[in-house]
């Protein structure tokens, strides 16, 4: 069936609004403010509830349902430092630094260039006249602009997971510099879906490049967890892990090998049109940001047991100097 003209004057507000930095999406992220009063207070931070050691041997993948919803997380109570204490300096760093490598913090904007790009190909086709027979593209344009943007946020949630300098919990085989060089390959990448947006050049190379871009960013993620798993020396836990892991990066790659081939044989079949661009963009972006969740999640766990260990060890040699 045909897709019925929308009316000209009309396009998606969400897909306008995230031209706005300020607009980035901010469904998982944690707001925390400074209370007015000296001294550690108490903060709720959403963490994955630490699995008992003796059903870890025995523990099969948890089974994931078809509309790939994220699972529920517990919560802790962890220290939250006044802000206006200079005497927390070094805490708060830490703290800070914690709350980026468990991914409980809004990332900064690390590609602000490529944003600001995307921004003004938005704001241009949204400004933009267009008659009822090509509206429809001009609705499509707004939205890959959009989902461009979402990859960046993306692409700056993993380079943050990175920052845990300064938490002492081992040396990671991959740098910080090295995971920022890898994904910063991929910016220019999105921000080329976007000119396409802008230029009505969409072509298939241009969905099968954002798609593949998409699966980079899950690898990269993939290999931070693995990074983070292997300083572990629990190995029941460590075998745990990377079983849970690898049976979602199978799930992933499936939902995008899937996505790709039903791209490509409705693009045989009808060309490109405006709906089937928008749907395969959405999916692989939705597709991707769960299997992303899912991972931070178990590196997150990972990263709970090293502190414990690194705490353990910190009072073991404490005790021994008293």
């Amino acid at each position: 069936m045909a897709a019925l003209p929308l009316c000209a004057s009309w396009f998606p507000p969400a897909a306008v609004a995230v031209a706005s930095h300020s607009a980035r999406p901010t469904g998982r992220v944690m707001r925390v403010r400074s209370l007015c009063r000296r001294g550690p207070t108490q903060l709720a931070l959403p963490v994955r509830q630490a699995r008992a050691r003796d059903h870890l041997p025995g523990r099969e993948p948890e089974p994931e349902s078809d509309d790939d919803e994220p699972d529920m997380e517990a919560s802790i109570e962890a220290p939250f430092v006044d802000t206006d204490d200079a005497e927390d300096e070094e805490l708060r760093k830490k703290y800070g630094e914690f709350c980026a490598s468990m991914g409980l913090r809004e990332a900064p904007d690390m590609f602000p260039i490529e944003r600001e790009e995307i921004s003004n190909y938005l704001m241009r086709i949204a400004s933009s006249r267009a008659n009822d027979l090509d509206v429809n593209k001009k609705v499509m344009a707004l939205i890959v602009c959009a989902e461009a943007q979402k990859a960046l946020d993306l692409a700056s949630r993993i380079m943050d997971l990175m920052n845990m300098a300064s938490l002492d919990l081992g040396t990671p085989v991959f740098s910080q510099d090295t995971i920022n060089k890898m994904v910063r390959t991929y910016a220019p990448i999105f921000v080329n879906v976007a000119k396409d947006a802008y230029s009505k050049t969409v072509e298939i190379d241009t969905v099968l490049s954002f798609l593949d871009a998409l699966r980079g960013l899950g690898a990269i993620c993939h290999i931070l967890v693995q990074d983070t798993v292997a300083m572990l020396k629990d190995a029941p836990l460590e075998k745990s892990i990377n079983s849970i892991t690898g049976t979602h990066s199978f799930k992933f790659e499936k939902r995008l090998n899937n996505l790709k081939e039903e791209f490509m044989a409705s693009a045989d079949a009808t060309g490109i049109k405006h709906t089937l661009v928008m749907d395969m963009l959405f999916d692989g972006m939705k597709h991707t940001q769960s299997y992303i969740d899912k991972l931070i999640h178990e590196r997150g766990e990972a990263l709970y047991y090293l502190s414990l260990a690194q705490a353990a060890s910190t009072y073991e040699a404490l005790r021994k100097n008293c």
